[in-house]
């Protein structure tokens, strides 16, 4: 846009400047995700029961992400950091 001419709001350019940081978010989420369904696949069905409390927790430490957390909140870095202590912890 700015080679020809177009003027770039102010918006995208403030998004453009914060790229690497969202796709770290990105990576580091897909990351979690692939281990939260790499760690609840090794557990063999007749461990689900004894680990239930444990699962629900790790799955209410993930509940954030998928209900009030967005690309402009300021507790990603926490988020991630709880969620990735519950992955350890179940596993």
């Amino acid at each position: 846009m700015d080679r020809v001419g177009i003027e770039i709001p102010e918006s995208a350019r403030i998004i453009l400047l914060q790229e690497d940081k969202f796709k770290a978010y990105y990576y580091e989420l897909l990351f979690v995700l692939k281990e939260y369904e790499r760690i609840i696949g090794k557990v063999k069905p007749i461990m689900k029961t004894l680990l239930g409390p444990h699962i629900d927790d790790l799955e209410l430490k993930l509940r954030p992400g998928m209900v009030t957390l967005t690309w402009t909140s300021m507790n990603i870095d926490s988020y991630l950091e709880h969620v990735h202590n519950g992955l350890r912890r179940l596993e």
